[in-house]
């Protein structure tokens, strides 16, 4: 038997089930084929991946020779959508002004934010809408996520428009399954698109084994299975946090080694920690990132590790455009050498790997977390990007 406290009340689950559940996975579960766009990007590459993927099997006038868009646009909910469209004068823009996906036709512009782990930016979709608004055409905003969440209050603040929400592993999981029973009889790009769906199903978690699925639904209605299963997925939030409360108490130690007391912005106490994490899993309002901030003993600037939507992130934070001028060159010949970033509120930073959306943690997320060697090594490498850094202002400092 197998005890469990919830809220201190202790329960017992026979072991039984959680060993039928695992013989279950093993059964159902699929070898994961061999995938081009995994080794060629990153999984979640939003970019240079998904959204040039996309928009080319959403071209009407794509290699692929097929008419894809109008099966996109079926799947898409709402009457604002145009449910057909003159594929001849159809244009498909990818990356430009600063807008993932559009498509324009002679009297609409759909807007595709597409967003794998990124985080909102402040007044993101009021700022998109108004510059395709400015083209004199209708304007419709799709907002495309994993799971089809609605965008952050930042990202609409200024927007009095309507947004579309659709998600990865519903539509657009829906529309690749329409585009390949149509390119049937065309091989490659048939293949393209089964790894793709592949792929989403990796993003998504999604289950797709109809057997697996009935299996587990029969386990549920057995017993007081399904009635106990509420008190297991609030043990397994409460796991959750408690592995990633680990992670930042190990952080907040490691930098306080060195820097001393982390800032008042910071996540200092483990009580701290589990109220703060819970209310970002929960995706709570005012709850989009947390850190841990240690002064600079060369100007405004903190070393900092801080928790995103889209991963955890260390190197150097401060406010809007004050860390010294003298820096920014060193600091950005820095940032190409070794791969890291810059924004207005973070002169040099870098995501920690795995890159993890810590939010929505698939299987291999959560084994990757239960090892507490590989927890170490997510903040030691927090802690050597912050050293490195530490030790480039130190050396500029002196001269």
């Amino acid at each position: 038997m197998i005890r469990v406290f919830i809220n201190g009340v202790s329960r017992l689950y026979n072991s039984i089930f959680f060993n039928y559940v695992n013989a279950l996975n093993e059964k159902y579960s699929e070898v994961p084929r061999f995938n081009l766009f995994s080794v060629l990007r990153s999984d979640s590459d939003e970019v240079r991946l998904h959204s040039r993927f996309l928009a080319e099997i959403l071209n009407p006038n794509g290699s692929h020779g097929f008419d894809f868009i109008s099966l996109f646009l079926d799947v898409v909910p709402g009457d604002d959508i145009p449910k057909s469209l003159d594929i001849e004068s159809t244009e498909i823009l990818v990356e430009k002004d600063n807008i993932d996906i559009q498509i324009v036709t002679p009297d609409t512009i759909i807007v595709i934010e597409n967003k794998i782990f990124a985080g909102d930016q402040e007044q993101q979709l009021a700022r998109y809408y108004n510059q395709a608004r400015s083209k004199g055409k209708k304007v419709c905003i799709i907002y495309l996520t994993l799971d089809g969440r609605d965008p952050s209050e930042q990202s609409v603040a200024g927007l009095d428009k309507d947004v579309i929400c659709i998600s990865y592993k519903e539509h657009v999981y829906q529309w690749i399954e329409q585009c390949l029973f149509k390119s049937l009889e065309n091989p490659a790009v048939r293949e393209s698109l089964l790894q793709y769906q592949d792929l989403i199903k990796k993003l998504t978690n999604k289950v797709t084994s109809v057997k697996y699925m009935k299996e587990l639904k029969k386990l549920l209605l057995q017993d007081k299975n399904l009635e106990n299963f509420l008190d297991l997925q609030e043990a397994f939030s409460a796991a959750v946090v408690d592995l990633q409360v680990d992670v930042w108490n190990k952080v907040n130690a490691l930098l306080q080694e060195k820097y001393g007391e982390p800032g008042k912005d910071s996540i200092l106490s483990q009580e701290q920690s589990k109220d703060t994490l819970t209310k970002f899993l929960a995706g709570s309002r005012n709850s989009t990132y947390f850190g841990v901030y240690s002064s600079s003993p060369y100007g405004d600037e903190e070393f900092s590790v801080e928790m995103q939507g889209n991963g955890i992130i260390a190197g150097v934070r401060c406010e809007k455009a004050r860390y010294e001028d003298r820096y920014e060159e060193i600091l950005l010949s820095f940032s190409e050498e070794f791969g890291y970033r810059k924004t207005i509120w973070w002169p040099c930073y870098k995501y920690l790997s795995p890159q993890i959306n810590y939010k929505s943690l698939s299987k291999e997320n959560i084994r990757f977390l239960l090892d507490e060697n590989n927890r170490k090594s997510i903040v030691q490498e927090a802690f050597d990007i912050i050293e490195k850094i530490d030790n480039l202002l130190g050396s500029k400092a002196e001269k």
